[in-house]
């Protein structure tokens, strides 16, 4: 365990240094991410001018669940996102076999190789969802509440992981999978809107 611990830091180190190297192309990556949540957080503030709920979801439960929702991708992005995606190409260009050979677990490194640095723009500005959905509730959250939530995030990143290596697995029996990891993205995406909103296609 100890060991694992001290190679993930050597991951985090050599991946900060490379964000140094090109500070250009990280400075704009943030950016990127942060222009990217504010028009969210603008299309929001317009839908709840002319409204004070949407499908029963006032203003603040709203960005709180937009705001989860960063939070978990923001995780998942910078974490172990870049290196899942790439799995089928390294079992395609046989570039796997020296991972399999490598004296340290296998899924380890191929799922926590590489850090994307840039990505923690994405996961300050969702901190900032969060916390302005926080200030919009008539009351905040008890400690037992902030408590089973943050157990529930950390399911959902658990989840998140685990059905992202299972779809990317795949790649051992079939050639191409950089499509499918796409549309798992995209179904990953509707967790971001309130289940009540889906009742309008349910039986009346």
């Amino acid at each position: 365990m100890i060991r694992h611990l001290r190679l993930y830091r050597a991951f985090w180190r050599n991946c900060l240094r490379q964000a140094v190297e090109f500070r250009a192309n990280f400075w704009a990556s943030v950016a990127t991410n942060l222009g990217w949540l504010a028009s969210l957080v603008l299309f929001l503030k317009l839908i709840y001018v002319n409204t004070h709920s949407v499908a029963g979801w006032s203003e603040g439960q709203m960005f709180l669940l937009i705001g989860t929702y960063s939070v978990l991708r923001g995780v998942g992005d910078t974490l172990f996102y870049q290196n899942l995606s790439d799995l089928p190409n390294q079992i395609r260009l046989g570039t796997m076999d020296f991972t399999l050979l490598r004296p340290v677990n296998s899924q380890f490194f191929v799922s926590l190789r590489y850090v994307s640095l840039d990505n923690l723009g994405h996961l300050i500005g969702a901190v900032g969802l969060l916390g302005y959905g926080l200030w919009h509730l008539p009351a905040p959250p008890s400690p037992i509440q902030v408590t089973a939530y943050l157990f529930l995030l950390l399911c959902g990143v658990v989840l998140f992981y685990a059905i992202s290596l299972l779809t990317m697995t795949l790649s051992f029996w079939l050639v191409r999978l950089d499509n499918l990891f796409v549309a798992l993205d995209t179904l990953f995406g509707i967790s971001r809107t309130p289940i009540d909103v889906f009742r309008a296609f349910g039986p009346s």
